[in-house]
């Protein structure tokens, strides 16, 4: 895997513009919105970082797959307030050069929970995140951009809420992925395979696998290997490879289950939360 990973880099450091050399964003345009206009002590209320893609560009997921880097924030807030861990949207496979990776091609709304501590000031506070991601094109290049960004809001007796943002929010909060009922599933690790069996609970026959993929949030896995589900009476199995920086200590594997036409019982819902123990 190493020979195929140096070529790889070789091909991201050559596109890599300087930052400062060409555009302000490249790719990307990054900024921060807020659901409220208004805040009281003890709310939490949701910020989000929007990156409106420009036409053949993408960025990464939380974990982007063989190449690619995750998009990230860090948090520079009023004293007594707390972030809460990005909530990603689902992630769609994106080709850089040759090479499969997790990403958005879409718009995409990364929501994150804002906790006000009991006391606030008077007047507006203003909440600050250094945002840092990489957008990339399959036949034009890599660019990593960063962006101190930053979005006001004020404080009062009373909520207040700001309609556009906010519908927008919930909009990308109903979209996030559900537990789906009536399956079940198990893997087990071999070597640098693991294999991963999703079983009906309800002993149906199982519905077409094809187009099924596994968006491992685990790091380790081989998004250069294609993977290939196969259905056996009500099972699902798929072999998901590893690559060469796998730990030995993986215990658990934790992703999304994707399948085109959505699973049955959801209403068209694609992707299926998956956290499994390892055999």
């Amino acid at each position: 895997m190493k020979s195929q990973l140096i070529p790889l880099l070789a091909i991201l450091l050559a596109v890599l513009p300087s930052h400062a050399a060409g555009p302000k964003y490249i790719g990307v345009e990054p900024q921060l919105i807020c659901e409220a206009t208004t805040i009281v002590p003890g709310q939490t209320f949701t910020v989000a970082l929007s990156m409106k893609h420009q036409a053949t560009f993408h960025t990464y997921w939380l974990n982007p797959g063989m190449v690619g880097v995750a998009t990230s924030l860090r948090w520079d807030l009023p004293e007594g307030f707390t972030a809460g861990d990005i909530q990603w949207q689902t992630p769609e496979q994106c080709t850089m050069v040759i090479y499969n990776a997790h990403g958005y091609k879409k718009d995409a709304l990364l929501l994150v929970d804002i906790t006000a501590p009991d006391t606030l000031p008077s007047g507006p506070v203003s909440l600050k995140a250094r945002a840092v991601w990489m957008a990339c094109a399959q036949k034009q290049c890599c660019n990593v951009g960063f962006e101190d960004l930053e979005v006001k809001v004020n404080t009062g007796t009373s909520k207040e809420w700001n309609d556009q943002p906010r519908t927008q929010i919930e909009e990308a909060r109903r979209k996030l992925p559900k537990t789906v009922d009536g399956w079940k599933s198990s893997a087990s690790r071999k070597g640098d395979k693991i294999t991963l069996k999703l079983t009906n609970t309800n002993d149906k026959p199982v519905i077409d696998p094809r187009g099924i993929y596994f968006y491992s949030e685990t790091k380790g896995i081989d998004t250069l290997v294609k993977q290939k589900p196969i259905a056996l009476g009500n099972e699902i199995t798929t072999v998901i490879s590893l690559s060469e920086f796998a730990s030995e200590k993986m215990t658990t594997l934790t992703g999304l289950l994707y399948r085109p036409g959505g699973w049955p019982g959801t209403k068209g819902q694609q992707y299926m939360p998956l956290t499994v123990t390892l055999d």
